[in-house]
């Protein structure tokens, strides 16, 4: 069975309920299991208990601060803004700290 897609018909229909029939997933029940949660409730359970991320975040101020010295150092050695992009001085500081330089770069 097709669908035509319209952005009313998806506002009609939740998230996981166009999740659910793109997939082909349908709820089930069985009549000797009223106590049993069904694939899909476990789920969506899980769904909303995700943990939370394990990537460090460093405080704005911190990161402000960061940028403010990068730039502080190109401007006093008078060296052109494209020296950020260099695959050299990048990989440095990925290499020094990976999860610091996603979150600069």
């Amino acid at each position: 069975m097709s669908m035509i897609w319209t952005p009313s018909l998806a506002l009609l229909l939740s998230s996981t309920s166009i999740f659910a029939i793109a997939h082909g997933i349908t709820e089930t029940f069985e009549a000797g299991s009223s106590g049993d949660s069904s694939v899909i409730d476990l789920q969506r359970n899980a769904s909303k208990k995700r943990p939370a991320s394990s990537s460090f975040f460093l405080p704005r101020a911190k990161l402000a601060r960061i940028r403010e010295l990068s730039v502080g150092y190109i401007v006093d050695s008078n060296l052109p803004f494209t020296t950020f992009e260099s695959t050299y001085l990048q990989e440095l500081f990925r290499q020094l700290d990976s999860e610091l330089y996603a979150q600069v770069s």
